[in-house]
C-alpha cells in the first residue's frame, strides 16, 4: 500500500488497470445493459442541467451577484452543471451500452477522475458557503468577516479549482461499472461468489440522507405554508 501516491492521470497505468486477461468481447459480456435505469440518468440530467442553466441566468440578469453568497453559488452552479454530466449522462451512456472499465477504458478513466473531482470541488464550495453564511449570519462569529471581504471570494475560488486540479494527480480514479451501477475505486468484479459482500454502511447512509432530506422538505412546508 502506498503511503504517498502520485501518478500522471492522462496516462493508464497498465500495471495496475490491465486489461488484458479478456478478449474485448468477454469484457463487454461482463457489463449490464440496462435501459430503463439508462434513459432515467439521461431525462433527469438533461432536465436538472437546463433548469441549472435558467438559475444561473436568472441570478446573473437580477444583478445578484454583488452578494458573496450569490457568487459562490453562481460558481458552484458551473461546477455542479459538470458534475451532472459526470453522474447522470454519463452513467446513462454506460448503462445504456453495459460498460465495465475494460469494454471503455480510456472514457471510463476520464468520467472517474472527472466525477472525483467535481464532486470533490463542489463538496469544498458547499463547505465555504456554509462558512459564508456562519459568518454573515451569527453575531459572534463577525470578527470572521474578513475571510469574504474584497477579492477573498475569488481566492476561495481559485482554491476550489486547485483542488480538483491537484486532486487527479494524488488519487486513483473512480471508473464506472454498470454491474453495481456506480464509480468505485477498485473497477473488479470478483468471480467468487463467496468474496461478494454487501455494503450495508453505504445502503444505510445513504437510505438515511433521504430520510433527512424528506424531513427537511416536510419541515419547511409546515413552516411555509
Amino acid at each position: 500500500m502506498h503511503v504517498f501516491y502520485f501518478n500522471i492521470p492522462w496516462i493508464i497505468n497498465e500495471t495496475e488497470y490491465n486489461c488484458s486477461g479478456r478478449t474485448l468481447s468477454e469484457w463487454k459480456s461482463r457489463g449490464s445493459v440496462n435501459e430503463v435505469q439508462g434513459l432515467y440518468y439521461a431525462v433527469t440530467g438533461i432536465f436538472f442541467v437546463a433548469l441549472y442553466v435558467v438559475c444561473l441566468i436568472g441570478m446573473y440578469r437580477g444583478k445578484l451577484l454583488k452578494t458573496p453568497c450569490y457568487r459562490f453559488m453562481f460558481f458552484n452552479g458551473f461546477i455542479d452543471i459538470i458534475d451532472l454530466f459526470s453522474s447522470s449522462l454519463f452513467p446513462a451512456y454506460f448503462h445504456l451500452t453495459g460498460s465495465v472499465f475494460c469494454s471503455s477504458p480510456a472514457f471510463n478513466w476520464f468520467a472517474g477522475y472527472l466525477s472525483w473531482c467535481v464532486w470533490s470541488g463542489a463538496s469544498f464550495n458547499c463547505a465555504v458557503l456554509a462558512l459564508n453564511r456562519v459568518v454573515e449570519m451569527i453575531p459572534s462569529a463577525k470578527l470572521l468577516r474578513f475571510l469574504f471581504k474584497g477579492h477573498s471570494v475569488r481566492i476561495w475560488m481559485a482554491l476550489s479549482v486547485a483542488y480538483m486540479v491537484v486532486l487527479p494527480f494524488i488519487t486513483r480514479t473512480h471508473p464506472f461499472s454498470s454491474v453495481i451501477s456506480t464509480y468505485m475505486p477498485s473497477p473488479m468484479i470478483t468471480d467468487d461468489p463467496a468474496k461478494g459482500y454487501t455494503a450495508l454502511s453505504i445502503f444505510a447512509s445513504t437510505k438515511a440522507y433521504a430520510v433527512k432530506c424528506w424531513g427537511c422538505s416536510a419541515e419547511s412546508l409546515r413552516c411555509n405554508p
